[in-house]
């Protein structure tokens, strides 16, 4: 588009130039096809945690100390006979410390409470599948739209290529035409892709994830450490807070919180025990890493 890219040097950043040449591609849509292929390149772009990673140490820069509501960390200690211990602690001056094992054997044991029934994620599945599938078409259609402008831009570059041959055009105004052409091209042909890649990538994911909702815990500690952080992340919306034995935190993640309540009100209808009402839902604690009494067994 009539620049050219000096990459960063010294205490330089990375900047554009104006250059010598003219201009084929027009600098709106030289940004439009960045843009895209910036929102393309973003969808799995997953960054490492910056702190160092233990297993001994899973939950480390996910605990806030439940004193001065700072986040902790993990470190470890020798004892007189000599073993090595593990524990969490406050970074300040309060002497909040825990034990890590007695941290990590209370965690599984709520994972294990947000756990639900394998013929439950099966037909949730089932029918998310079946949203797909009713939303395809009108995807397709989308798809099929963007290759039709596709074939209509490829057929004034040939009626371009004819008015060259036919000297009704000079070769400059040809090029021109040509790039832009192209350029008009390349978008459209980006957009097919993520149109295609959102929507499988949709159901790859809940493929996974709504039978990992089954064995929470067994993917959980199954699981490297870098794993386990990003699907607690994934999970619990803040960070987790341990105080008087057991956790506490804020809601879990919208959707998953929806499908336990849900899950709950279809186990207690099969008992005859119907606790969570659609018209008492609201007065009833939205579940977070401690279950809220009509989540508990």
């Amino acid at each position: 588009m009539g620049l050219t890219k000096v990459p960063s040097f010294g205490e330089e950043d990375e900047h554009y130039v104006p250059g010598l040449h003219e201009a084929i591609v027009d600098e709106n849509l030289f940004l439009e096809v960045q843009r895209i292929l910036k929102q393309i390149g973003e969808k799995n772009d997953f960054k490492s945690p910056k702190s160092k990673l233990r297993e001994e140490l899973s939950l480390r820069g996910m605990l806030v100390c439940s004193e001065c509501n700072r986040n902790m960390t993990g470190s470890r200690s020798k004892s007189r006979n000599g073993n090595y211990y593990f524990y969490y602690h406050c970074q300040n001056d309060c002497k909040m410390r825990l034990n890590a094992d007695d941290l990590h054997e209370e965690f599984d044991g709520y994972l294990k409470s947000l756990t639900i029934p394998s013929e439950v994620s099966e037909l949730y599945l089932e029918i998310l599948e079946d949203t797909f599938k009713s939303n395809e078409g009108d995807r397709k259609k989308q798809i099929e739209g963007l290759k039709g402008r596709i074939r209509d831009q490829e057929a004034k570059i040939e009626r371009c290529d004819e008015m060259l041959l036919d000297r009704e055009i000079d070769r400059e105004s040809h090029q021109r035409m040509i790039a832009k052409l192209k350029e008009e091209v390349v978008i459209l042909r980006k957009k097919i892709e993520l149109q295609e890649s959102s929507e499988t990538g949709f159901m790859k994911y809940c493929r996974y994830g709504i039978p990992l909702l089954s064995n929470l815990s067994g993917f959980y500690n199954g699981a490297t450490v870098e794993i386990r952080q990003k699907l607690l992340g994934s999970i619990f919306p803040a960070k987790l807070h341990f105080r008087d034995g057991s956790y506490r935190t804020t809601p879990l993640n919208p959707a998953l919180a929806l499908i336990l309540q849900k899950t709950n009100k279809l186990e207690n209808e099969k008992t005859g025990q119907i606790l969570f009402a659609e018209t008492l839902s609201g007065q009833v604690p939205m579940a977070g890493l401690e279950p809220a009494p009509c989540c508990q067994e």
